[in-house]
């Protein structure tokens, strides 16, 4: 709907894709923008893949933009914690070492930490998710 509003349509082609099968060609994009994406992988070898297609697929003097969850956990109203209902849940250190592993040929422009929680109902039950919120800008090198 946003592309007939607005002049990008005829550059944006909207593509239907769980990330960790989503094809990316070498050297197509110029800016790749992630927000709490990339950690809804299978488990740890998908997760560096994914990252590894994504830089890739990313031009010279492309950037890369990511918001990733991690250390998330689930506290319930009563103040006990259970295991989260998400399909990877790294470490923000271990998230932190695959990026600048993945991203060691790019300039990064920030790798920060910021504790990031919201409200959440499922199955009638009110929680609270909280999690460590990575935040990564890298900037591929020519």
């Amino acid at each position: 709907v946003n592309l007939t509003k607005h002049p990008v349509g005829a550059r944006v082609t909207p593509v239907l894709s769980d990330v960790e099968d989503l094809v990316i060609e070498p050297n197509s994009f110029d800016l790749v923008i992630s927000c709490s994406c990339v950690e809804h992988v299978s488990d740890g070898h998908a997760f560096r893949e994914t990252l590894t297609r994504i830089a890739a697929g990313t031009r010279p003097a492309g950037v890369n933009c990511f918001m990733i969850n991690s250390d998330v956990a689930e506290m319930l109203s009563d103040g006990t914690f259970r295991e989260p209902l998400i399909e990877l849940n790294l470490s923000g250190s271990d998230v932190e070492e695959i990026l600048a592993e993945t991203y060691a040929g790019s300039t990064v422009a920030d790798m920060s930490r910021k504790p990031w929680s919201c409200q959440e109902t499922r199955d009638d039950e009110s929680f609270m998710v909280k999690s460590t919120c990575i935040q990564f800008t890298g900037v591929r090198r020519a």
